[in-house]
């Protein structure tokens, strides 16, 4: 017969120890899927951010933003002028700075077109270049700063989240608009004859300039004539904080605009 085996029976203690012990595999497991499922969720969301830029901001709060931005920007670059109060953090120039850099541009464009005179005196008045030629730059942006039409036609968005920006805009005719002043001003110095044919090319030409900003207000009133509608496009670059976003203009964007603002 087959000798039967006597186990001794387990203590209290020795039962209390497996059970803890199984109870603390159960809990390490847990704790390892745990750690394993916190580690992946790191990973998924730093793959979401750098692979795919994910910075918190839906796509539906960047749409809205660019459409807000974007008439900053375009304000901005048409007219030198916006009322919106983030301006600065958009366009990175103030109005100030575009106004010196405007007239700046006009000025040096009156001075290298035609040879101007520094000083002629006609009809009892003494004409200055520099004093005429800043006098004309003024009415010039005046006139540039001059509201526009437009509206934007189309906002698409690379997978950085910079937008491209297309839209439609009503230019100003400068040129239309010196037209209409420098042929009231001929007819005033038809009565003068006499006296312009004693001044030299480049005096009758200083005498052309100052006549034209005296007289630029009361011929134009206001308004200024307009050519074809054009369109253009910029781009505006994107960048944020977390769940922050903002939108910037380079100062190449601004000058691509005030030329679609203009008459070829």
């Amino acid at each position: 017969m087959p000798k039967e085996i006597s186990e001794k029976p387990h203590s209290r203690m020795e039962r209390n120890w497996s059970t803890s012990k199984h109870k603390m595999s159960r809990y390490t497991k847990i704790l390892a899927i745990v750690s394993v499922l916190i580690m992946l969720t790191v990973i998924g969301f730093a793959v979401a951010i750098i692979g795919f830029n994910y910075d918190g901001v839906s796509q539906n709060t960047r749409e809205k933003l660019v459409e807000k931005d974007a008439r900053t920007v375009l304000d901005f670059g048409l007219t030198g002028e916006t009322s919106a109060k983030n301006a600065q953090s958009i366009v990175l120039l103030s109005n100030a700075a575009w106004k010196s850099e405007i007239s700046a541009s006009i000025q040096h464009t009156l001075s290298t077109t035609r040879t101007v005179a520094n000083q002629v005196n006609f009809a009892g008045k003494t004409y200055d270049k520099k004093t005429v030629m800043s006098d004309l730059a003024n009415h010039y942006m005046q006139t540039l700063q001059t509201d526009r039409d437009y509206s934007i036609q189309k906002v698409s968005f690379d997978k950085y989240h910079n937008a491209k920006v297309n839209y439609i805009v009503t230019p100003i005719d400068l040129p239309a608009a010196q037209k209409k002043v420098q042929n009231d001003v001929d007819k005033i110095l038809k009565h003068d004859v006499g006296s312009l044919k004693k001044l030299k090319s480049s005096q009758i030409k200083l005498v052309e300039y100052g006549m034209i900003s005296d007289n630029w207000d009361r011929v134009l009133q206001g308004k200024v004539p307009t050519a074809d509608k054009k369109s253009g496009q910029f781009n505006l670059l994107y960048s944020s904080q977390w769940r922050s976003p903002s939108y910037q203009a380079t100062k190449a964007n601004l000058n691509q605009i005030l030329n679609t603002g203009l008459s070829e």
